[in-house]
């Protein structure tokens, strides 16, 4: 079924939402769990807790549609999602001050505790799993 812009705006709050999410806990992470867990742990507790956290908005968006999202959709949605964080992301570490000389790949790397990647991979196929994988 082909969506109008209100289903895409929706996509787009929801999405705003997570980015609130992410940067509340981005902040609580840096201000009380750091100090008490090191920078390392902390940022798996914060990853952990922004998982959590984004499958609940984007299973309330799924799954509150008057209409069911069909396969396309639901794929579609997560590109957009992941297309959108991607971007903020880039944006962010070119125009966010003191970040110059920091690596843009360690919040990737998996080998060394970060766990950043997952985010991206639950933004990607979340939607299809939480509408049932049609």
């Amino acid at each position: 079924m082909q969506r109008g812009a209100v289903f895409w705006s929706g996509a787009l709050a929801a999405w705003l939402e997570m980015l609130l999410v992410a940067v509340l806990c981005g902040a609580v992470r840096g201000k009380a769990l750091e100090p008490r867990l090191g920078e390392r742990r902390a940022n798996q507790v914060g990853i952990a807790a922004v998982l959590v956290l984004f499958a609940a908005i984007m299973g309330r968006f799924v799954r509150l549609r008057p209409v069911p999202l069909d396969r396309a959709e639901l794929i579609g949605l997560g590109l957009l999602w992941t297309a959108l964080t991607l971007v903020f992301v880039i944006l962010f570490r070119r125009l966010a001050p003191g970040r110059d000389g920091a690596d843009p790949s360690a919040g990737y790397r998996i080998d060394r505790g970060r766990l950043w990647l997952l985010v991206l991979l639950e933004l990607l196929v979340a939607p299809w799993l939480l509408g049932g994988m049609p």
